[in-house]
């Protein structure tokens, strides 16, 4: 984060010295507010919430009495056939930094300038009825294109553990 900006080239090469980053030990819960009752964070069943930020969502699991950051998704998208606009908001009037991607960004552009920024990719088909069509996998990012006028289009960015990837790569399932 520079200047009140969450830039996401962080996020998808994995660096570690960000605050708000998948896999962050956010501490030990300090109370739990609110319903349901019968949910236990301070127990050793895992339990998980979901945070919406703005254009940013957050989530969490907790366990032991610790949270954790398990992922951080940007849905680019008012509906599925409509790129929101820019700036994306994570909080207040803090920005999210792209860093050159941007909502509706071509497969072609996307894979483009995944290769001047170093970054290796693979890319999966997703045959399903959701609106993915497509997904290109990093070792830490998953980039989710919805269909296009004219080829697939960028319109998600998961932030996942390194685990996670390996657990899910080729087959898509939130």
């Amino acid at each position: 984060m520079l200047r009140g900006k969450l830039h996401i080239l962080p996020l998808i090469t994995g660096k570690k010295d960000m605050p708000l980053r998948v896999g962050a030990d956010l501490g030990p819960v300090q109370k739990h507010l609110g319903f349901p009752k019968w949910l236990y964070v301070y127990q050793n069943q895992p339990c998980g919430f979901l945070l919406g930020y703005g254009d940013l969502e957050i989530d969490i699991l907790t366990r032991r009495n610790r949270a954790r950051v398990n992922r951080i998704s940007i849905k680019l998208w008012h509906m599925p056939d409509v790129a929101k606009s820019l700036p994306l908001k994570w909080s207040g009037n803090s920005q999210i930094d792209l860093d050159g991607f941007s909502p509706a960004m071509r497969l072609s552009s996307a894979k483009a300038l995944l290769t001047d920024l170093g970054l290796h990719s693979e890319e999966y088909q997703v045959d399903s009825a959701s609106e993915t069509v497509r997904r290109l996998v990093l070792p830490h990012t998953e980039l989710h294109f919805f269909r296009g006028p004219e080829e697939p289009i960028l319109m998600e960015i998961h932030f996942l553990t390194s685990e996670e990837i390996r657990r899910t790569k080729g087959d898509w399932a939130f």
